[in-house]
Order: C-alpha cells, then structure tokens, then sequence
C-alpha cells in the first residue's frame, strides 16, 4: 500500500470518527422578556397601545375595542367617581388589556394624562377604577453657562430645560430684571430633576441653590425649607437675607439662643399676632400690638422687595418713610401691576398667603395669540403642567381685540407664575397682568402708585 492511499485511509477514518464523537447540542432556549408596567405583567394579555385621537371619548374608545352599552355606561358610571373621563385630552396615550384566549375580552384600561400619573378602569364585571402614580426619583445635576443673547438661548445651547430659566426668573424676580441680561452675565446652579422608569425625564423637581454674575455682581439664592410639613422653601442670599423682616442669621441666632429647631423657630416668629412680647426663656421677642393693613397700586417696574442691588425702584419707594417696616403680603413681580398689601403683622400676612384660607385674588390679564373656543373650557377643566394640574376659579373673555384679548381670572391658590404658565401651554403670550383685587381689598379708583390704609378684617387665629 502506498503512501497516498494510506494517508486517504487515516483522513477517512479521522473523519468518521470525528462525526460519530459529534454530540446533537440541545437548542438555544430564548426566555421571554418579563415586561411589567402599571402593576400588571404585560406578557400575560394581548395588549392594545394608542393615543386619544381628534373626536375620541372614553366612551367611544371603549366601543371600538368590543364593549357595548349599557356595559359602557356602568364603567363610566364608575370610573368618573375616581376621574372624570370627560377630561380626557388629544394626544394622551391610552393601554386596554385583553385575554390572551380566543376570545380576546377587554380587561382593563389605563389612560395616561401625564408622565407620572394614570388612571387604572376595569373592564370586567367587577367594575372599579383608581388613581395611581408611578414612583419618582430624585437626580441632582449641576448646571452653568454665561449668557450670549438671552437666557433662554443660553438656556438651548447648554440643552438645559426651558424650566429652569423660569425658575431662575421666579427665585430673582425681585432682584435681576432678565429682560437687560448682558452678555458675560454668568450663572450655575444645583437641581433635581425628576424621573419614572428609572430613566424617563418628566421633568423638573426645583432648583437647590443658584449663583448668578450680574453687571459683574453677584447674586446668591440658597433654599432654606421654612415649611417642612407642606414643602415650602424660600431662597436666602450668602449673608441669609430675604425680603422678610427676620433674616435667617437672626433666626438661627434665636434658635440656638431658645434651643428651638430652626424649622419651629420662624413659626413661632409669625405667631405674633396682637402681641406686643413673647418671652421664651430669658428671651423675648418683640411684635406687634395693633395690625395695620395697607393697599399700593403698584405699577410696572418696581421690585417687591425693601432694597435692591442694581438700584432699580422698589415697592417701598412708594411707601411714607414712617412706614418702611411693613411686611408686603405675597409679591408681585417686577411686570406685574396691580393691588399689593402690607401689613405690620407676620401672622397676618400669612394667614393671607395659605392656600388653605382659600383667599381669591382676581387679575385682568393680556394675552396675545389666536384664541380658540375651546381654551376657556380647557382652563375651567384644569390644566396638566410637568405634572402638576392649574385650576382656576373663575375665568371670563371680557374683550376680544384681534390677537389681542383681555381675560378676567379669579384664583384662590397662587403657584409660581401660574397665569403665564397656563396661557403658555396653549401657545399664547402674557403681555400684561394686573392684580385688580385680593379677598375683600381692590384697587378700584385708585390711581398707580397710590397707597392708602384699609381696615384689617378680623381672621381666625
């Protein structure tokens, strides 16, 4: 045999015993990725995912996906005992669960009217509906740029949220005027923002500390929580001063006098209601025997606060000199005109300023842009912001000018730029707010610049 022929032979054999070792491999097990969303595992329904579309109703959403009436009318009967459905708005998503059997029965709806909340109705003959909302986290990002054009441009070219520059108008609205920006202004600040599904933006929590360059002066806004039980925080500057009467040094002072948390201390402060002293200890505290209440008509471009650091005009320049140590009641921006009060009392000023107290403030406002018949009914039905829904009292068209519209509203909570707020997420612009009355006080015959006193109404301490 030759060489050729005995190396065929072992190639052969090498092969066949190679194939004959071979071991079948058992096949590759691909596991279901277990998709949990609303409470509910998703892999076990056959689910229908959409939006509210142009002349969608719940309950017509309801018959295009296999329900019908009377059973339509008792879900809705049950559901707008947690939600009225009516609100429903174009564009917000919409999930139905159904039976993974043949015959695919709608389960449950879930409509979605922000990125935090949504609204659970069961579509069995056990009939219930509930209000949820999904956890959110809390992440801190710092944040800075120096201003080229305007704040907001400024606010784009570092993809930072428009939010943020409305915060940082709110914090120092008394104290920049960001209509003069000049360009090398600077600013960095320290927020939170807010997160569902661990990953999704919803939007932003609030600002924790900020620094702005001005004119090459600075500016420092360092929150300091003076309402720990409903979350309310005020902004101090480096020297821990406000536009308040006490400064937050003096508090802190005080408390470590007292042994009175810092938190406590302030409320205590603001009980002096009718009270000439109040002794804690060996300290005493000195307030105020008889309130005094006053009315300003304020015009535009005066700041709500007793000094400012550009020197531009403030609210108490208007005031008499023997008048100085009033305490203003709630501001009104730099823009804003209208009824202002003081007081000379902390208690009472801030009975005034709780939503709890339900005191209505009633504004006249200009608004530019295209008004549509159905933006009064979307204000009266409440509007959905970042998650937080504006209501207002009352809302009338009192005059139509074109693109120019004059507004009458009544509110009874003041959120933080709420009127601009709501006009803006219709694509309309505030041109003018005048606050025309707050409770039972108005401007009415007042000239601008006028301030006059008023008998306080008796409150409940």
């Amino acid at each position: 045999m030759n060489k050729v022929t005995i190396l065929l032979v072992l190639i052969i054999c090498v092969n066949y015993s190679c194939k004959t070792d071979l071991k079948p491999q058992p096949p590759k097990v691909v596991k279901e990725k277990i998709i949990k969303q609303f409470g509910y595992t998703l892999n076990d329904y056959h689910v229908v995912k959409d939006t509210v579309k142009s002349g969608d109703s719940f309950g017509t959403i309801l018959e295009k996906n296999n329900l019908f009436y009377p059973q339509i009318f008792n879900i809705v009967q049950k559901a707008k005992q947690v939600y009225d459905v009516r609100k429903i708005n174009i564009g917000k998503p919409y999930t139905i669960l159904f039976s993974k059997d043949s015959l695919k029965s709608p389960k449950l709806f879930v409509y979605q009217p922000n990125p935090i909340d949504y609204v659970l109705v069961s579509l069995t003959d056990s009939l219930w509906a509930e209000k949820k909302s999904k956890a959110v986290k809390l992440i801190e990002f710092e944040a800075q740029g120096t201003i080229t054009s305007s704040l907001s441009e400024t606010m784009e070219e570092e993809k930072l949220s428009p939010l943020l520059s409305n915060e940082l108008s709110e914090i120092y609205a008394w104290t920049i005027d960001f209509f003069r920006l000049e360009k090398g202004d600077k600013f960095k600040i320290i927020y939170t923002g807010k997160f569902v599904d661990d990953s999704i933006y919803v939007g932003l929590n609030r600002i924790h500390s900020a620094f702005f360059e001005h004119r090459k002066t600075p500016f420092y806004a360092i929150e300091f929580e003076t309402d720990p039980k409903r979350g309310i925080y005020e902004y101090f500057d480096e020297n821990g001063k406000t536009d308040g009467y006490w400064s937050s040094a003096e508090v802190k002072d005080l408390s470590q006098d007292t042994g009175i948390p810092m938190s406590k201390m302030r409320g205590v402060i603001s009980s002096l209601i009718q009270k000439d002293i109040v002794y804690i200890g060996d300290i005493h505290i000195v307030g105020q025997s008889e309130i005094e209440l006053y009315v300003l008509n304020k015009p535009k471009g005066y700041i709500t606060s007793k000094k400012d650091e550009l020197d531009r005009k403030t609210v108490y320049d208007l005031l008499p000199k023997d008048k100085q140590h009033l305490i203003s009641i709630g501001r009104l921006d730099f823009n804003t005109e209208g009824l202002l009060l003081f007081t000379n009392n902390g208690d009472y000023a801030r009975y005034y300023e709780l939503p709890k107290n339900k005191i209505s403030r009633t504004y006249k406002v200009k608004v530019y842009g295209n008004i549509q018949n159905s933006y009064i009914k979307k204000i009266k039905d409440g509007i959905t912001i970042d998650g937080i829904t504006h209501n207002v009292d009352e809302i009338t068209l009192e005059k139509k000018l074109n693109t120019n519209n004059w507004f009458i509203m009544k509110l009874t909570e003041g959120k933080n730029r709420e009127i601009r707020k709501i006009f803006e997420s219709l694509n309309l612009v505030v041109n003018r707010i005048i606050r025309t009355h707050y409770g039972k006080y108005s401007i009415v015959n007042m000239k601008l610049g006028e301030f006059k006193e008023v008998n306080a109404e008796k409150i409940k301490a």
